[in-house]
Parts: C-alpha cells; sequence; structure tokens
C-alpha cells in the first residue's frame, strides 16, 4: 500500500494512507495488544494486578499516550524511509537483494517483527488468564504450544531471514534481524520475570515495539552516532515511575 499512497502524497500522509490498511487488514490486532500490555505493565505491581487491567478493554493512561506515541513514531519512520528512497519521486525502489524505501522496509519489519512470536511461545511458559473475556481464544495458544515444535521454530525464523535477505542489502537485513533476535530475547526473558512466561497481548506487544525498532534501525544515520548519550538510556529506563500504580 506504501506504493500507490507514495505516488499520490507526501511521504509523512503515504505512511498514514499505508497504515491505515494495514491496521483494517488486521483489525488491530497487535496493536489491542500492544494497549493492554501498556496499561497492565505500567498499572499494575504484582501479576495479579496486571492481568486484571489487562482484562479491562478500556483504554488507561499508558494505552493512550503509549498508543499515539507509537502511531506517530511509526508514521514518522516510514515517512523517513519513504524520504531516502532512491527511486523516482522518493518511490520505494524494488530488487532482490538491493530494495530501498519505505515498501521493503515495511514488508521486512512486519514479516520478521511477527516471527519473534514462535520462539516466544516455545521457549516460555505461556500464562492462561481463564477469567479473561478473549481467554476461550488466547488461551488456544497455551494449548498448541505442544504442536508447534522445534522444526515450525526454525522455519519461521528462516522464512523471516529470507524475505529480510530476499529484499535488503544483506548489511540492513543482517541490521533488521540482529534488532529483531536481541529484542525477542529481551521480551521472552521480561514477560518471565514479571508474568512467569508470555501471552496473547504480550505477544502482541512485543511484535510492535519490535517492529518499530527495526525501522529504527533501518533508517539509523550510524555516521553520526554519539555513544554517550546511548549509555545513558538503561539507567534512564530502570527508573521505576514515580506516579505507577495511581489513579
Amino acid at each position: 500500500s506504501t506504493a500507490p499512497a507514495g505516488s499520490l502524497w507526501p511521504p509523512l500522509v503515504a505512511a498514514a494512507v499505508s497504515m491505515a490498511g494495514t491496521l483494517w487488514l488486521t483489525g488491530c490486532f497487535h496493536e489491542d495488544g500492544l494497549c493492554d500490555t501498556l496499561d497492565g505493565f505500567g498499572g499494575g505491581w504484582t501479576k495479579s494486578q496486571i492481568l486484571k487491567i489487562m482484562r479491562d478493554s478500556r483504554n488507561g493512561s499508558y494505552a493512550t499516550m503509549g498508543g499515539c506515541m507509537w502511531v506517530v513514531a511509526k508514521a514518522a519512520l516510514l515517512a523517513e524511509l519513504g524520504r531516502g528512497a532512491a527511486g523516482a519521486g522518493g518511490a520505494s525502489v524494488w530488487a532482490v537483494g538491493g530494495s530501498a524505501g519505505a515498501g521493503p522496509c515495511l514488508v521486512v519489519a512486519q514479516c520478521v517483527a511477527r516471527a519473534s512470536a514462535a520462539p516466544l511461545i516455545y521457549c516460555y511458559a505461556y500464562v492462561v488468564d481463564d477469567e479473561d473475556a478473549k481467554g476461550e481464544y488466547y488461551n488456544w495458544f497455551g494449548e498448541s504450544r505442544r504442536l508447534l515444535g522445534l522444526r515450525r521454530v526454525l522455519v519461521a525464523l528462516a522464512t523471516a531471514a529470507a524475505v529480510a535477505h530476499a529484499l535488503l542489502p544483506a548489511a540492513a537485513a543482517n541490521r533488521a534481524l540482529l534488532v529483531a533476535a536481541g529484542g525477542t530475547a529481551v521480551a521472552g526473558e521480561y514477560g518471565r520475570s514479571v508474568l512467569g512466561g508470555v501471552m496473547g497481548d504480550f505477544l502482541g506487544a512485543t511484535i510492535c515495539v519490535l517492529e518499530l525498532a527495526i525501522y529504527l534501525a533501518l533508517g539509523a544515520d550510524t555516521t553520526r552516532a554519539d555513544p554517550r548519550p546511548l549509555l545513558r538510556l538503561p539507567l534512564v529506563g530502570g527508573l521505576p515511575p514515580p506516579y505507577r500504580g495511581v489513579g
């Protein structure tokens, strides 16, 4: 959807139209998980509190602000990737192992990010919440875990890697895959430490965050990187929110 949109409108408008098409096709499936996870992990202190908040279909402050920030960041990153395309008028260039622009990056990011669900379900316990109204659907993942198997996990990962290398130059493809692999590992351990495993909404949130991280990696200008502020990020991110659980 980025190709026709990019031929009609400026990059930011084209990115918004493309995102609208993607959200319509998927029914905001993963974005719903992102918002529920933001509310639960942002407002809950214990596992039971987190699950109770995630069961609430209403959006809280964390979901509203975090979801808005995610949409704005994704649109801005896709627009920037579109501006950097080598085609006429900034249109995406499609070539085996040499694509450029927002279109190829969108395909790769969504494919690679979604592949994270397979190893997470396989490697970590699936948290079942029987009190969730959506539990009958989501908890099916817990039952199907035994059907996944290592071979299917490897097929999912190999498919994601093949798509990345088929579309992007080797350096860009490897950067996207490395970011996704690191993010998947961090998400799995974080879910295990807080929930004791993973669950449907958490998987959706991981996919959304990884997709954004891949755009950041593909659009980053490493020639201007200053490592000093980056080293301070973990310290800031590790600070507890002063108003967590209030309101």
